[in-house]
């Protein structure tokens, strides 16, 4: 019970745990940013005069913005004001639905029009933060208004990136320096002094692919860059070599892939997902492809979080021990190790809410059923008491019935039952066995019988007429004569 008592306190901890590291997770986010342009394309299906001018699509231009954080959500300040908590157009549709989970970096917002509007608007925004370095903003907007002249459809997508200049300018510093020779003048004839050995690429150490995860439609193709770089950061022209992983050969049907990594997808190709297997210096790595139908193209993208062309903007680094060429080791991304920790701290976090609840119902439960089982014991204890206090009244008025019989019988002034001969006292009127009509008893006849005495039970049957309870036994009233009835 002590362990059940603490239960709320560990549920209200994990929850503060977990809406800690929320905003610790969401609060690198805060600062100034880059926005690039917020493009907009239009599909249209249908499209009358009443709904007005046509929509074009088009391009906004972007900016420098200000991101700050309210509770766990971003709040972006520029040009083009947005939340992660609303959609990019807030013309037609209101929020109807959102989530925000700043641990893994996504927010999903649903806004639609209410049900009587004849504009018919739903959209989906989702946007996505890779580490602290990039924000992918997605919307999909489907608009079905319909008029007295027709209907217009179109179907609407919008794509937003940001770039945090402080992780770009980061990059730039270290990246290595280019070096630079000043061409020789048309008069000097001394040859060029040699490139200096800093700038010539050492040997491999580091094999990147990039995207880590990439989407597909049929008939669609893609090149996968996976250079090998040298402790410096230096590409040293070697390539990787692309083939389709042993486990998803069976998989691959019209699925293409060359040692270059040139994917190629045909009209026919079925939804299937496929690891491609990347070798170079000396090292593996796995990329996953997904071939995905163009009816769940967009809405892939859009609940995954990836940019437009499919791509998740993850890289997979495998890093070649000593810079040498074998026995390294596979190393994953700095950045998914850190997204792996806080879905497994998450994860953590909601197993333990969860089994507090649990175990905070079942001690409820525990509670409860004792406290039911100490209502019933106390109102069977109040019934048997109940039921001796019936029997001793009985008792008594039977005796009490016994004595004033025999005192009238001396005096001659005693009833008896002519059926049963049971004798009574003289204000009895009917035998209670049998109903009969008792008659004066005769001193010297035939040795009349006492009334029998009742039984060690609740009285069971009622007078319908005075309201005298009788034991189980008796089938009529000693006073009126009528038939007893059963008590509810």
């Amino acid at each position: 019970m002590r362990f059940a008592r603490q239960l709320p306190l560990l549920v209200v901890l994990a929850s503060l745990l977990a809406a800690d590291r929320a905003r610790a997770d969401a609060s690198a986010l805060v600062g100034s940013w880059n926005a690039g342009p917020l493009l907009e394309s239009v599909a249209f299906k249908s499209w009358v005069k009443e709904c007005g001018p046509q929509p074009t699509g088009g391009t906004v231009p972007g900016g420098p913005y200000t991101i700050s954080l309210s509770g766990d959500e971003l709040v972006f300040h520029g040009a083009t004001p947005f939340r992660t908590d609303q959609c990019i157009d807030t013309t037609t549709g209101s929020r109807v639905a959102h989530s925000a989970n700043p641990i893994t970096g996504v927010w999903s917002t649903r806004c639609e029009t209410p049900k009587d509007d004849p504009r018919v608007t739903q959209i989906l925004t989702s946007v996505k933060a890779t580490g602290d370095t990039k924000i992918f903003v997605y919307e999909r907007a489907t608009y079905s208004w319909t008029w007295a002249s027709g209907t217009c459809t179109a179907d609407v997508v919008r794509t937003w990136n940001f770039t945090n200049p402080r992780a770009a300018a980061a990059e730039s510093a270290s990246a290595p320096p280019v070096a630079t020779t000043a061409p020789p003048s048309p008069a000097d004839t001394t040859p060029p002094p040699p490139v200096a050995t800093c700038t010539t690429p050492g040997p491999a150490a580091r094999l990147e692919v990039r995207p880590k995860r990439k989407v597909m439609r049929p008939g669609e193709s893609f090149d996968f860059p996976a250079p090998t770089r040298d402790e410096a950061g230096r590409e040293t022209g070697e390539r990787a070599r692309f083939s389709i992983a042993p486990e998803s050969v069976a998989n691959a049907k019209d699925v293409t892939i060359d040692a270059s990594g040139h994917v190629k997808t045909s009209e026919t190709t079925e939804p299937v997902a496929l690891t491609l297997l990347v070798e170079g210096a000396s090292q593996q790595a796995k990329v996953q492809l997904e071939v995905v139908s163009s009816d769940r193209y967009a809405d892939v993208l859009s609940k995954e979080g990836l940019d437009p062309s499919g791509a998740d903007n993850q890289a997979v680094s495998v890093v070649v021990s000593g810079g040498g060429g074998g026995g390294g080791a596979a190393v994953v991304d700095p950045r998914a190790q850190r997204d792996s920790k806080r879905k497994r701290l998450a994860l953590l976090v909601i197993a333990a809410g969860v089994a507090s609840l649990v175990a905070l119902g079942a001690a409820l439960l525990f509670r409860r059923s004792k406290a039911k089982d100490e209502s019933e014991e106390a109102e069977h204890r109040r019934l048997r008491e109940e039921v001796a206090r019936e029997h001793a009244r009985a008792r008594a008025a039977h005796e009490a019935t016994v004595a004033a019989a025999q005192a009238a019988l001396a005096q001659g002034t005693a009833k008896r039952c002519p059926t049963c001969s049971t004798i009574f006292p003289p204000d009895a009127a009917f035998c209670p066995l049998d109903g009969a009509t008792l008659v004066a008893a005769v001193a010297g006849s035939d040795a009349p019988r006492p009334a029998p005495a009742p039984s060690a039970v609740r009285p069971s049957k009622l007078c319908p007429i005075c309201g005298e309870k009788f034991p189980a036994e008796a089938r009529f009233c000693g006073k009126d004569g009528v038939a007893l009835v059963p008590m509810n």
